[in-house]
């Protein structure tokens, strides 16, 4: 199975070691292809009751040229996976861009930029939500973990540092607390859209309300009981 680096490179249409072992595709607009389908495929059977002929399928091509680009059902599940994570990261980041700094409405932005991609992508965002927590592979498990280390450190900077302990102990204390508080977070914003999506146990609740109340419940997982809530 391909290295989640080498996948990585390889669905950006870098030069991965899993697009190097095999020639270029003569029509590369297939290869993304193949992925679309495969997120929608994965999404609603999951990778254990996907084939890849269900995927040709959904493509409209014929299982060799799924082959052609992909090793093995393994891959394409992980390069269909890094595709939705990398979606739902920028459009985060398009929320927050790198050289910004946080305020106070960081979180509601970038709340409200996830909430309004994965009402435009529900497939895309099922089949992460179902694997962000572990994986169905192993490169889709170092690619769960990737996705939430990362959200976790940028997370580190939507809100203003906590006073530093005075022993390194209490220190360290401290940080893992934070980082608990943080990944608890990022889990119950992705756990919260399966309810709101398909005529789910949330769906009659407004969306307004819903997104405003999860901005205030993820304020108060970061600062505590008696942090302040969003103005």
């Amino acid at each position: 199975m391909a290295n989640p680096r080498d996948i990585a490179g390889d669905s950006a249409g870098g030069s991965g070691l899993g697009q190097s072992a095999r020639p270029a595709a003569h029509r590369p607009s297939r290869r993304h292809h193949i992925i679309d389908a495969a997120v929608a495929v994965f999404a609603h059977k999951g990778f254990a009751e996907t084939s890849v002929q269900e995927i040709a399928a959904a493509a409209g091509m014929a299982p060799a040229a799924v082959y052609y680009h992909f090793a093995s059902k393994e891959e394409l599940f992980d390069v269909a996976l890094r595709s939705a994570m990398d979606a739902s990261s920028a459009a985060a980041e398009a929320a927050w861009p790198h050289d910004t700094p946080a305020d106070e409405n960081t979180l509601d932005r970038i709340v409200t930029a996830v909430w309004e991609w994965t009402a435009r992508n529900p497939d895309a965002f099922r089949l992460l939500s179902r694997q962000v927590q572990g994986g169905s592979t192993a490169g889709s498990r170092v690619l769960a973990a990737e996705y939430v280390a990362r959200h976790e450190h940028r997370t580190f900077d939507y809100f203003a540092a906590d006073p530093i302990p005075a022993s390194r102990r209490a220190a360290a204390a401290a940080h893992a607390v934070r980082s608990l508080r943080i990944r608890t977070m990022i889990v119950t914003t992705i756990a919260i859209h399966p309810h709101r999506l398909d005529d789910g146990p949330l769906a009659d609740i407004p969306d307004d309300a819903l997104r405003a109340a999860l901005v205030e419940v993820c304020h108060r997982m970061i600062k505590g009981p008696g942090g302040a809530t969003p103005p």
